[in-house]
């Protein structure tokens, strides 16, 4: 019977060894040789970890760390969105790879699409400029949506004015009201700034409040306080 391996001409049996020791020799200290042995991630479900090692080796293969750079795209190809995150940041810059806008575009995408929240900020500016693709308003104003959801301060920044100008969604001075109370809460808008007085000075009384009921209600969810993700 022929001997069956993926696309990296390795046996699925040993994939996730061979990917440890990557890790091993790449991390140096922040991996120890019975993780590498054992084949565990560090620790795999901990997102924080994950975002760490993802950076670790990312800084690594800027420096021209092949092992790193080599560890990276594959927990990359994996689906890691931490390492899609990191490795689109390489194309983006040409460190220790060559600078490439399509495939930085295509990483940040993949990452996004995971649920990266650094990911989804990035493709708000990407859409809105035209970076390496098409110009397009609604698909910026979708990526802030996703990425406002997860707390992300870009996201939450560009959907105030998305609705107040409705800039690739239907104008909506309530949602612009919203987002930029959920901003106030979180201390990156000051208490009855211009702009939000601007805006509620338009909406009148009841639409301002219901603005900010919609804010309180927001800020209500699920990990949701007002300090997140600062």
């Amino acid at each position: 019977m022929p001997t069956i391996t993926n696309r990296f001409g390795v046996r699925p049996g040993r994939a996730v060894f061979l990917f440890a020791m990557l890790l091993a020799v790449a991390l140096g200290p922040a991996w120890s040789a019975q993780d590498a042995a054992s084949g565990a991630l560090h620790p795999a479900s901990d997102q924080m970890a994950a975002e760490k090692t993802a950076t670790e080796l990312s800084r690594k293969a800027a420096k021209g760390d092949g092992t790193a750079l080599s560890a990276l795209m594959y927990s990359a190809d994996r689906g890691d969105p931490p390492s899609q995150f990191r490795l689109a940041t390489l194309y983006k810059d040409g460190l220790g790879v060559p600078r490439d806008t399509g495939l930085y575009v295509a990483w940040l995408r993949k990452a996004a699409q995971g649920g990266h929240g650094g990911a989804q900020s990035r493709l708000i500016g990407v859409y809105e400029e035209g970076e390496g693709v098409p110009a397009d308003a609604v698909l910026a104003a979708q990526w802030a949506r996703r990425a406002a959801d997860q707390g992300e301060l870009a996201g939450q920044l560009a959907l105030v004015k998305d609705y107040y100008f409705g800039r690739g969604v239907a104008r909506s001075v309530v949602e612009a009201i919203k987002w930029q109370a959920i901003l106030e809460a979180r201390g990156f808008v000051a208490p009855n700034d211009d702009f939000t007085r601007q805006m509620e000075a338009e909406a009148g009384a009841i639409q301002a409040e219901e603005g900010r009921s919609l804010a309180r209600e927001w800020l209500k969810g699920t990990n949701r306080s007002p300090q997140a993700r600062q």
